[in-house]
This record gives structure tokens, sequence and C-alpha cells, in this order.
């Protein structure tokens, strides 16, 4: 009785040894799954195993918010119903990327693009032309933030304005509080003074003057007598900017070019007008023919030239022509060959000979002809030719009938 009781207690002793030595594998899970566009909250970072029961909670990454903002974002580790293994329970949300609603309208101005704001988007705000960016809110991209708004309020836009207009000695313009875009200012001079330049200045979209000021000078050109010929506008002894003086040339004289002469700023004529001899281009020799008086060059207003032709041609045309003004009257002549009357007689004859020589022996001909056919035996070609024929044929002028 006592050694069954020891034996007993020692095989109570080696189970307890044993179990104690191999203790039971609890079930566990492992990382949980990764969702897209979102993170596991920081006290779940870096844990490898999660026991039963263990709870992860997610949240959507930055610049992105919960499609459904009712939806469990926490996942369990769960036994499965054997009992055999652990796993996460499903993942019941999802994350999407925030949007921002599209930025303000400016006054006179726009923003690119125009289409889509999410997260992290930037708009640049321009002017239109002629306005630019009041310098307190003159930044003009905003960002879409991850909070669905943007970073900052849209930029408003202004009339560009140019500065002050440039001062000019002698002269002013008109004064104004302020010179816009497209803004006209007008100068003017003081008395015996002479606008030089651009009276107008306009003021541009990128805020500056669209040319230089003006000068305000004085200025006078003193008259000048011209080689044959004579001054046709008012004498004065001297002339204003701009101001023209006309001539006249003297008789058989012409203008080379122009007629007048324009003041310039800096006290001096423009090109000063000549007056040459009106001549005449000098003529070309025609064929069969010759002209006189002969030019080398050129011919005297005034002078005629008269034609001749050789021996045996004609003239065609004028045969004199007179240079009036430097022009030529008329057109030059030519000559022609002239067409005896005998010649053309003779050509008339003998082609009336020759055509008559030409009906005569046709007529020969034929008669010929006509006479050999009454000699000769008239042919009958049968109408069917494989048909025997029996019709009569004429014999030496007889009718004769086939046996």
């Amino acid at each position: 009785m006592v050694q069954r009781t020891l034996r007993m207690l020692t095989l109570m002793m080696v189970c307890t040894s044993i179990l104690q030595l191999s203790p039971v594998q609890a079930l566990s899970c492992g990382e949980p799954p990764k969702v897209s566009n979102a993170i596991l909250n920081s006290i779940h970072l870096g844990k490898k195993s999660f026991n039963l029961e263990d709870v992860v909670v997610y949240q959507c990454g930055l610049g992105y918010h919960l499609v459904d903002r009712s939806s469990d974002i926490s996942i369990t580790c769960k036994e499965d119903s054997a009992g055999s293994t652990a796993a996460w329970t499903p993942v019941q949300f999802a994350c999407t990327m925030k949007m921002c609603n599209p930025p303000q309208s400016i006054l006179n101005g726009d923003y690119q693009p125009n289409d889509n704001f999410p997260y992290g988007s930037t708009v640049t705000y321009s002017c239109d032309k002629g306005y630019s960016l009041v310098q307190s809110t003159a930044k003009a991209t905003l960002t879409c933030m991850d909070d669905g708004r943007w970073n900052k309020n849209a930029p408003d836009c202004e009339l560009v304005q140019c500065p002050e207009p440039p001062q000019t000695p002698n002269g002013s313009f008109e004064r104004r509080t302020r010179y816009d875009f497209s803004t006209s200012i007008r100068y003017s001079c003081d008395k015996s003074f002479t606008l030089i330049g651009r009276k107008n200045l306009v003021c541009t979209f990128t805020g500056e003057w669209d040319g230089n000021a003006p000068e305000c000078k004085v200025v006078s050109c003193p008259f000048v007598d011209i080689e044959h010929g004579n001054l046709y506008s008012r004498f004065k002894p001297t002339y204003g900017y701009r101001e023209k003086v006309k001539y006249e040339c003297h008789e058989n004289y012409m203008f080379e070019k122009e007629s007048f002469m324009e003041c310039q700023a800096d006290g001096t004529w423009s090109t000063l007008p000549v007056c040459i001899e009106n001549m005449c281009s000098s003529i070309q020799p025609i064929t069969y023919g010759d002209h006189h008086p002969h030019h080398l060059n050129k011919v005297p207003n005034g002078t005629t030239v008269t034609f001749s032709c050789n021996s045996g041609y004609n003239m065609i045309g004028n045969a004199h022509l007179t240079c009036l003004e430097g022009q030529w009257d008329k057109k030059t002549p030519y000559c022609e060959a002239q067409f005896s009357a005998v010649p053309i007689a003779v050509g008339i004859v003998a082609s009336i000979v020759l055509g008559l020589a030409a009906a005569i022996g046709v007529f020969v001909f034929l008669k010929k002809r006509r006479k050999q056919g009454k000699n000769e035996p008239a042919v009958v070609v049968p109408l069917h030719p494989q048909e025997k024929d029996t019709s009569p044929f004429i014999e030496e002028g007889k009718v004769v009938e086939k046996v």
C-alpha cells in the first residue's frame, strides 16, 4: 500500500515536471495589415506581435480623410472558430485625398489652373493687361492645405500707374493727381519756343511712359537762294521749325527732285531743291534711216529732230520730234521697205497663166479617158457569184445569148 502510494506520488511529480518544461503556446496576431493612405496610431508602431483581443487604431495620412466618417477605423486580433489560429478582423474603412473648394475669383484678374484642387496643389493669380497686384497682397500663389482650406486669401488687382511724367525745360504738360494705365498727357512749349519731338506720351501697361519728353527750343533756318530758280513761297529772313519753303525753276529748267525744303530741328534745311536744264534723252538711231541734228547725250529743251529714210523705204510715223520740258512730244518713227506695182502685176499675170494651163491639162486628160471608155467592153458583175450567169453579153455591139 505504501509502495503504491509512493509510486503514484512519483508519477505526479514527473507529470508536473513535464508540464513545467513544455508550456502550452498562446495564440497571437502578427503586424496589422497596411492600409492605403492610412497609418497606425503611434502607440502601435514598432510592435511585431499582438495578443488575442488586442485592438489597433488607424488614422488617415496627412492630406487624406475618411471616405465615410462613420466607418470603424480599428481592427481586433481574434481567435478563429476552430480555436487553432488568430487573425485580424477585416478593415472596414478607406481614406481619400482632401480637396479644397475653388479659390476666390478676383476683379480684373484670374487664376490657373482652374479644374481640380487636391491637397498640396497650388493656383497662381495674374492680373489683366493694365492691372497689377496690390502691394499689400502681392503674393499671387495659394496652396491647398491638409485641412482642405487655402493657406491665404486671394490677392487684389488695381490699375497700373505710371510715375510723374518727365519734365522739359521751357515747356509744360497737363498735371494730374495720378497717371493710370492708358492715360495720355500733352506737352506744350513756352512762347517763342518750338516743340521738338512727340507732343503726347501714354502710360503703358508696364507702368512706364512710352517715350521721352520732347524738347522746347528756339529753332530758325535762314533764307537760302537757289541757282536757276526763284522763291515761290512768302519771303522771310528766317523760318521756324518744320516750316516749308517752295521754289520755282527758271524757263527751260526743271527740278531734279523736290521743289521745296523743310526747316529741321537743328536749324538746317532738308535737301536743297536743285534746278537742272530741261533736256530730253538722246535719240536712238532708226533702222534704214537717219536723224538730224545728232546729239551724243542729252537734247536741249525746244530742239526739233528731223528723221529721214533711205532710198526704197517709206517713213511710218511723224518725221519731226520736239523736246518739250524734258519729254519728246511724239513717238520715234520707223522706216519700211517700198513695194513696186510692176512686180505685183507680173505676179498676178503669171498666176492667171498657170491657172489656165492647169485647167486645159485637166480638160484634155478627162476627154482622153472618156474616149478610151467607149472602146472597152462592159463588165457585168453578178449579184450571186456562185450562180451561173445566163444573162446576154455584148460582143462587138451585138447581143449574144449564152448557151
